[in-house]
């Protein structure tokens, strides 16, 4: 969870360049110049995820092996990612409605953050 906290307080900083690092690149914007990617993936994680949320998710969520925590899921992800499912750990956690979601692949004594989707809808959660 550590990597996610990172994340979250690099958006929240604005630390484009410390995104790349805590993050795995998706495929479709691998060949773009690091500003880019750096760009993009601020718009994209600005309305996915907050400190906040992530604390929520601390404190509430499912947490295990990818394929555990999202067996149906699992293989697209993965096989979009470019990564292993069995080197994978989600967390997973729901209220009202929506579903956050987090997916992290190891790669050596480290994760990146492989997907991440409505973390910041659940700050505010203090107890279920």
């Amino acid at each position: 969870m550590q990597e996610v906290s990172k994340l979250a307080d690099n958006l929240a900083n604005n630390h484009g360049a410390e995104l790349l690092d805590t993050i795995l690149i998706p495929v479709a914007i691998q060949s773009r110049t690091q500003s880019e990617q750096e760009q993009f993936l601020a718009k994209a994680l600005a309305d996915e995820i907050s400190p906040a949320g992530v604390e929520a998710l601390k404190r509430h969520a499912d947490f295990g092996p990818l394929k555990s925590i999202f067996p149906d899921e699992a293989p697209v992800w993965c096989s979009q990612a470019g990564v292993n499912a069995d080197d994978c750990v989600a967390f997973k956690m729901e209220r009202a409605g929506i579903r956050a979601e987090i997916v992290l692949v190891r790669e050596g004594q480290n994760y990146r953050v492989v997907r991440c989707k409505d973390v910041k809808q659940m700050a505010g959660v203090n107890s279920i």
